[in-house]
């Protein structure tokens, strides 16, 4: 006897793989018709965030620790936060106009040092034309991991003896580290003491540190009977 109910089975199972195919059509067709129409209303949307907010929202100051357009604009919904760091390039500058082959002992935390080691190297027209020794290694000692650290004198004398021992002719220190290590409190002092043969203040210049401002924290120093 012939299975009719299967041929017809097959049949309604066509018919519903048509309708469904029809209505996934349908379904793409709304959706692109849609986007169409949608794609000038986002272009719109996104040139008015960009061009008109800024004059609409903006602050009376720049928004510190920020980017992108949130420096600028006043409930910006792009703030991507940024550690501001800097300082040393005025610094860097006036050592440079100090005269070549200088030997310049920079005093500050490991950041600091390396600003202002980056910072003379861009600047340099003649690299290596000057030498920048780090006040943690002539001053001080410690592995290489930070441990076991110890300053190295203890008396304005002995600080100031080694620092001609080692020819240095320029003296930056940096006054934003708080609190400074033992080494570089004592060549503040010992820069603070003055008397006969005292360090002459060169340049003085803003500390940024994550942001913060600290008004001529960072100075340049000459040192009295170093090598020209």
């Amino acid at each position: 006897m012939p299975d009719t109910g299967g041929a017809g089975g097959a049949a309604s199972h066509a018919g519903d793989a048509r309708a469904d195919g029809a209505g996934v059509d349908g379904l793409r067709g709304i959706t692109e018709y849609c986007g169409a129409r949608a794609r000038p209303a986002i272009a719109a949307g996104l040139l008015a965030v960009f061009f008109v907010w800024p004059t609409v929202f903006r602050p009376a100051t720049p928004e510190p620790g920020y980017g992108s357009i949130g420096n600028d604009v006043a409930l910006s919904p792009f703030r991507i936060p940024r550690k501001q760091w800097g300082g040393f390039e005025a610094v860097a500058e006036a050592a440079l106009a100090a005269g070549p082959g200088k030997v310049i002992l920079v005093a500050s935390d490991s950041r600091g040092e390396g600003m202002f080691i980056a910072d003379m190297a861009m600047r340099d027209p003649h690299r290596p034309s000057y030498t920048v020794e780090r006040a943690s290694k002539i001053l001080a000692s410690s592995t290489w991991s930070g441990s076991g650290y110890q300053s190295l004198y203890q008396t304005p004398e002995q600080v100031r003896d080694a620092v001609a021992k080692a020819g240095i002719g320029l003296v930056v220190t940096d006054a934003a580290v708080v609190p400074p290590p033992a080494h570089d409190k004592l060549l503040m002092e010992t820069i603070a003491a003055g008397g006969p043969g005292a360090f002459t203040l060169l340049r003085a210049s803003a500390a940024v540190r994550d942001g913060k401002v600290s008004p001529e924290a960072i100075e340049l120093y000459s040192v009295p009977g170093a090598p020209q």
